[in-house]
């Protein structure tokens, strides 16, 4: 049989046992496992399980078991797999290994598709099984997908069968923890690298790449609170000089999870000292955050820079985004009453030739009209005109401020305009004037604008709604009282 078993002519073997079983004739136990053994190595798991088959249960020693559980296990049968592994004696301190590493990920995956990975792990650590880092990886890449909890049953397999937790499993669970939104995982997950960090040399790394699976997971769950710790982590690994890369990373993070000061700070602080050169993406983020919260400054500087900026191939999308920028600015400066600014930013967009679009020109409108210099919001409506520009945005615009000083007849005459110039009023218009049209207790005048909304064909919407049920008092026609349910229905 060892002859037949060198020559790998197995099927010769499997034949003439076969042959001497029909003549009464037994065979040793040792003969049967080196078959098992040789059909394993060409992969042919049913033959193993059919040659086991032909001997008593009680001749299968643990060896065999662990084949037939290896055979099991890559015919997708893992209570066969377990069932064997349940059969075979605790081995004492010291035992040779006899469940291959390779089967113990394939018993593995087949119990992670099955949500079973607490009981195959108790089998396999009881039969002192082991694992390969690079198994356990790719577990956790196929694992982690069905959910946060496969994630925490492996991360206890890896302790179970004394496998070293690497960067890649927190990298990858990291990813589907995010995918999932599991916010409350991820700060566990987070609490569990900063553990392993302190252990020395034998501690997880947080280089770039899990560093920065840990901020796009942050970024996913839109929770900011975590990022600061995320990139001491990594400082402590890269002696404090941060890639370029890294930096936008934990910037963008800060900005995705809406600490827009945090992020133009760090920008400030860490990133200009050092010459980061940002892409186009980050530079509008951050000139938007750094609106939103009064520093007009900065937001000037940063859409200044990307302006003195060679031009890049682009096209209209690249001409878009820098017209979105400089909106921004705009819109920022009105904040601050700085009419001034804004008419800085317009005149540049100008003196570099750059067309003007209505976002431009309707920023810039509501700008004047804020700063309340209606002089110059006439003459911008005007040059709207000329320019082809004015759309419902800024007549809507112009006939707020008109309302809003006290001149119903200049906006009437607005409205009719709009008719005349094919421009369309929409709910911001007809929410307006009869806004105004409530606070002078005009009801007539309140239900002939709701009837020429409906002619126009203007749905109605919450804000409508409030401000029509606010012109209904004790006093109000029971007609109108169920005129207005109605349109809240």
């Amino acid at each position: 049989s060892a002859a037949f078993l060198r020559d790998d002519a197995v099927d010769l073997l499997d034949g003439t046992l076969a042959l001497l079983a029909e003549h009464g004739i037994s065979s040793d136990a040792g003969v049967y496992s080196g078959l098992m053994a040789a059909q394993l190595r060409r992969r042919d798991f049913a033959a193993v399980a059919t040659t086991a088959a032909r001997i008593p249960a009680e001749m299968l020693t643990p060896k065999m078991r662990a084949m037939l559980a290896t055979s099991a296990a890559h015919r997708g049968q893992l209570d066969e797999a377990l069932g064997h592994l349940r059969q075979i004696p605790t081995p004492s301190a010291g035992t040779r290994l006899i469940v291959a590493p390779t089967t113990t990920a394939q018993i593995l995956a087949l119990a992670g598709r099955e949500k079973r990975i607490v009981d195959a792990t108790e089998e396999l650590q009881r039969v002192q099984a082991k694992l390969e880092s690079k198994h356990l990886e790719e577990l956790f890449a196929s694992g982690t997908q069905g959910g946060s909890l496969a994630g925490w049953e492996l991360f206890n397999t890896a302790s179970a069968l004394q496998v070293r937790r690497t960067a890649a499993m927190f990298q990858i669970f990291a990813g589907a923890l995010g995918q999932a939104g599991d916010k409350t995982g991820l700060k566990q997950l987070i609490k569990e690298v900063e553990e392993d960090t302190d252990v020395g040399e034998a501690g997880i790394v947080v280089g770039e790449p899990l560093a920065m699976a840990l901020l796009d997971a942050c970024r996913a769950v839109r929770d900011g609170s975590m990022l600061s710790r995320i990139l001491e982590m990594h400082r402590t690994v890269c002696q404090g000089a941060l890639s370029p890369r890294m930096s936008m990373a934990f910037c963008s993070a800060l900005l995705a999870c809406d600490h827009n000061k945090e992020a133009c700070e760090y920008y400030e602080h860490e990133m200009l000292p050092k010459g980061v050169m940002l892409d186009v993406m980050l530079t509008n983020s951050l000139v938007k955050a750094a609106a939103s919260y009064g520093n007009t400054a900065l937001a000037k500087h940063l859409s200044d820079h990307v302006t003195a900026r060679p031009a890049v191939a682009g096209g209209s999308n690249a001409n878009a985004s820098e017209l979105q920028r400089h909106a921004v600015l705009i819109k920022a400066y009105s904040r601050d009453g700085n009419l001034s600014g804004a008419s800085e930013v317009v005149a540049r967009l100008k003196q570099n030739g750059t067309p003007l679009n209505s976002l431009i020109h309707n920023c810039y409108l509501d700008a004047c009209v804020q700063c309340g210099d209606m002089r110059a919001a006439l003459t911008q409506f005007d040059e709207m005109k000329q320019a082809g520009m004015l759309d419902v945005v800024g007549y809507n615009t112009m006939l707020k401020s008109h309302l809003s000083r006290g001149r119903p007849d200049d906006a009437r005459t607005l409205l009719h305009e709009m008719a005349a110039h094919g421009v369309q009023a929409n709910k911001v218009t007809f929410n307006e004037l009869l806004h105004a049209r409530v606070v002078a207790k005009d009801t007539r005048g309140v239900w002939t604008l709701v009837d020429d909304m409906q002619k126009a064909g203007v749905q109605a919407n919450s804000v409508t709604c409030s401000i029509l049920l606010k012109s209904l008092s004790i006093h109000s026609r029971p007609q109108d009282v169920k005129r207005v349910m109605g349109l809240i229905e």
